[in-house]
């Protein structure tokens, strides 16, 4: 369930939607957060700014998860990181005070928020650890053993060495010597562990 679907009418006037186009920023780095963002639909990646040419994805955002989750309350509410449309997408935002409200007055929004957002904290140690992992060999096994059914689904390589943060040639040249190595079967976009 949209956690968007928990608000009543009243809550749903304090909210604001804005569309946007594939590769529109809706957050630059070091700008304030002030509110919450639902992804209402498409896709929105959340990547570190550009350095000689290369940003690391940290998570794509789905349809029901947020922006901002962590930041909204905090003592230093600034983005380190790029939010972009990936995809045309549409964000509903509520206001740090309106939210607020919304905590205090709405038990099933409450709860829910806080299950998104202890969902995107586990996410979040994750990628931390996957990007400390300096192998690249080591770095998609460690993927893949905490992937469900130790496989990992991907449209295209530079999505996957996207999520990996590792480069489009090292993530081709690893994944076909893990799998002449006889460590993972790669079949039709589907790679994963060999038991």
């Amino acid at each position: 369930m949209n956690i968007l679907d928990l608000l009543t009418d009243f809550e749903k006037i304090r909210t604001k939607t804005i569309s946007y186009n594939a590769g529109d920023y809706i957050f630059n780095s070091d700008e304030k957060c002030d509110s919450i963002g639902i992804v209402e639909s498409g896709r929105v990646q959340i990547s570190s700014p550009e350095v000689n040419g290369h940003s690391t994805v940290y998570h794509t955002l789905k349809q029901g998860e947020m922006i901002g989750i962590f930041l909204v309350f905090s003592s230093e509410p600034f983005y380190r990181v790029n939010t972009i449309a990936l995809t045309d997408c549409k964000v509903t935002f509520i206001h740090r005070d309106d939210l607020k409200i919304i905590l205090q007055q709405n038990e099933k929004f409450l709860e829910t928020f806080l299950r998104l957002q202890s969902n995107f904290a586990t996410i979040l140690n994750y990628q931390t650890t996957l990007f400390s992992i300096n192998s690249a060999a080591e770095r998609v096994m460690f993927a893949l053993a905490h992937q469900k059914n130790n496989e990992i689904r991907y449209h295209s390589v530079v999505e996957l060495a996207e999520s990996l943060g590792l480069t489009r040639e090292a993530t081709s040249r690893t994944i076909y010597k893990l799998k002449k190595e006889g460590k993972v079967f790669l079949n039709n976009k589907v790679i994963s562990l060999k038991k």
